[in-house]
């Protein structure tokens, strides 16, 4: 069961349920009370692609040592994503992802992208 949501844009929610994406990037740090919880992955229309849990969090420093984890957040030069597109990144750290078929959800309450469920 999962205790919250996060809004990913396309195509990284897929390559993170698919396994080839371990490395969400952010322009802040992951908050502690979503470290270890599942999470449903929300994408565009509120549809809910599957569900993640990230371990924790690091922040990059510099374009060198953001670039050197390619292959890991499969972010590219020049994307709206990349750290040279922002003021400070970070990389959320994929603990565990699970793809399910696509369902139809609430849109999340505000542009926030992480959102824990209400009991």
């Amino acid at each position: 069961m999962s205790t919250g949501r996060v809004y990913m844009a396309e195509p990284w929610a897929s390559l993170i349920l698919s396994g080839a994406k371990v490395i969400e990037t952010a322009h802040i740090r992951l908050p502690a009370q979503f470290i270890g919880q599942w999470l449903d992955v929300q994408a565009a229309k509120g549809q809910r692609l599957g569900r993640v849990k990230f371990s924790g969090w690091r922040r990059y420093t510099t374009a060198a040592d953001f670039d050197s984890e390619h292959l890991l957040h499969h972010v590219p030069k020049g994307d709206r994503f990349h750290f040279e597109a922002r003021r400070q990144t970070f990389g959320w750290k994929v603990e565990a992802a699970e793809a399910y078929e696509p369902v139809k959800g609430p849109a999340m309450r505000s542009q926030y992208r992480l959102e824990l469920y209400k009991p």
